[in-house]
C-alpha cells in the first residue's frame, strides 16, 4: 500500500457524515460528503469601528472535488465556488462565497 492510499483510507472516516465531522452537501448533480467551515473573524485596523467578516470554505476528498462557479447548498443556504484548492493529499479546499 502507498502512502497516498494509506491517507485515503484514514479519509474515509473524517469522512463519515455519522462519525460527526462530514455532511451532506447537495450539488447541481446531487450530492456529496464535505466539512463545512464558517469562521468568524473581527478585527481592529487601529480604528475605532472593527472589520468584521466570515470565510466559508468546504473541505472535501479531492474525487469529489468541485470547479470554480459550481453552486451548492449547505445547511439551506446556497454558496458559489470561489476556489478549489486541492492540497496533494487526498482533500480540496473550497472557499466559498454566498450566492
Amino acid at each position: 500500500m502507498t502512502f497516498l492510499e494509506d491517507i485515503d483510507d484514514d479519509l474515509d472516516s473524517l469522512y463519515d457524515p455519522d462519525f460527526g465531522f462530514a455532511e451532506r452537501v447537495e450539488t447541481a448533480d446531487g450530492y456529496i460528503i464535505g466539512i463545512f467551515e464558517s469562521p468568524y473573524y473581527e478585527g481592529d485596523p487601529g480604528t475605532f469601528v472593527g472589520v468584521r467578516t466570515s470565510t466559508p470554505a468546504l473541505r472535501t476528498r479531492t474525487k469529489d472535488e468541485l470547479a470554480e462557479s459550481d453552486e451548492i447548498i449547505i445547511r439551506g443556504t446556497r454558496y458559489t465556488v470561489v476556489e478549489p484548492m486541492p492540497n496533494g493529499y487526498g482533500e480540496t479546499i473550497h472557499m466559498l462565497r454566498l450566492a
